[in-house]
């Protein structure tokens, strides 16, 4: 062999020495890279169960806090209502009616939410009124008398300008009062130009005030209460909230109740209540949709042993499927 071709071939072996070499660090590298992508994998993966769980805890944080505040809205309404026997649940029941209305009707969650809170604080502007004046039938009073319920719906909503969120109601609020064919107050809207939360809860208003006799001297059946609203239809009334409101009753009659009334002694943990529970004097006591655990059953007896009386709870028939 000659020298050159000795020179060549150490050469060769170098080069393939060097791409040995080169391929060694390569792999290394690679098991290097895989196991930081491992790492970082696990890194991203536990990074996202963490926000998942900050995500859930403030989602129950934020249902919690809205519930609270409609616990809030219920209490604060019930305080007009402690200072006349009649409208005593009156608020609540708009809402619960306007509420479901609203669903049949299609309203989103949102607008559902604020048409509830409406109903809860319609009458909030009759906090200035006179005592005498809250009991006061509509066709018994005088034009100054009047002139002071003419006033209440804007009151209403200038009781809460300052409250941001409470700005939609507020305008529903103000418009409960208009009617469909203009002759309404306080700004004489026409048919579509009321919002329709506005028409919905000026039929479950008028629905339950005339059963209360808030709006006549003489206390309608529902059946009445309902002919009466049907008779105006498309005067004081939106055509189609009419429609969808006669459906609903008309719906709820046939099936039934959908709830059953029981006492203290008959309830279970779990069980759900169907609607607001009310103190003989008609203050909340329990929001609906509250679920009974043995600690606030045990309450409920006790506040019976000290008041004296038999509390009759009103509870979701489909919460207790599976008891016995």
């Amino acid at each position: 062999m000659t020298h050159e071709a000795g020179d060549r071939e150490r050469m060769l072996e170098d080069d393939i020495a060097r791409c040995k070499h080169a391929e060694r660090e390569l792999l290394r590298r690679n098991d290097e890279l895989s196991a930081l992508n491992r790492s970082l994998e696990r890194r991203v993966q536990d990074r996202v169960q963490q926000l998942s769980e900050v995500h859930a805890l403030l989602d129950t944080a934020h249902d919690k806090l809205k519930h609270n505040l409609i616990v809030l809205i219920k209490l604060f309404s019930s305080l007009l209502e402690l200072r006349s026997d009649v409208l005593a649940g009156h608020s609540r029941r708009v809402a619960d009616l306007a509420r479901r209305i609203g669903l049949r009707m299609g309203l989103d969650a949102v607008d559902v939410n604020h048409l509830m809170l409406a109903g809860l604080l319609h009458d909030l502007g009759k906090m200035a009124w006179p005592d005498e004046l809250l009991s006061t039938p509509l066709n018994q009073m005088s034009t100054e008398q009047l002139t002071w319920v003419r006033k209440h719906p804007g009151m209403g909503q200038t009781a809460l300008m300052a409250l941001e969120p409470m700005a939609e109601p507020a305008k529903l609020i103000r418009a409960h009062h208009e009617r469909f064919d203009g002759h309404g107050y306080p700004d004489q809207l026409i048919g579509t130009e009321i919002a329709l939360g506005a028409r919905i809860l000026a039929v479950a208003n008028d629905f339950d005030g005339l059963q209360i006799g808030i709006v006549n001297t003489v206390r309608f059946t529902p059946e009445e209460a309902a002919a009466a609203i049907a008779q105006d239809r498309g005067r004081r009334y939106d055509p189609d909230v009419v429609n969808v409101f006669l459906a609903l009753i008309e719906e709820e009659r046939t099936l039934g109740p959908k709830e059953v009334v029981l006492r203290t002694t008959q309830l279970k943990p779990g069980m759900v209540l169907a609607h607001d529970l009310l103190s003989t004097k008609g203050v909340l006591l329990l929001a609906a949709d509250y679920a009974l655990s043995d600690s606030l059953i045990s309450q409920l007896r006790e506040l019976e042993a000290l008041d004296g009386v038999k509390l009759k709870l009103p509870i979701r028939g489909d919460s207790l499927r599976g008891m016995r």
